[in-house]
């Protein structure tokens, strides 16, 4: 019954569920446990993803950290030392 209803109405968690009452049913296992199994499985790949998202978020924020705080401190350096280089050996002030 809870597979034509899963079909009928064609949502996931119902079809989920379905599946763990008539795995618990074939096995002799008690619901609850399947149930928890089930969870700390889906915790699982939830926590996966989260560590994949946050782990591209962590190399883009050090992308940008580069471009926008690195990059312009080098030019500054480098027209520092060719302001310097400029004063020094040929003699025009900048």
């Amino acid at each position: 019954a809870l597979h034509a209803l899963a079909e009928s109405t064609g949502i996931t968690q119902v079809k989920d569920f379905a599946m763990i009452v008539s795995e618990s049913e074939t096995y002799g296992t008690p619901v609850a446990d399947a149930l928890l199994r089930s969870l700390q499985l889906d915790t699982k790949i939830r926590d996966a993803n989260a560590a994949k998202r946050y782990g591209n978020v962590q190399l883009q924020l050090g992308l940008y950290a580069t471009l926008l705080i690195a990059m312009p401190g080098f030019g500054f350096v480098i027209f520092a030392m060719f302001a310097y280089m400029m004063k020094s050996f040929i003699g025009i002030p900048f």
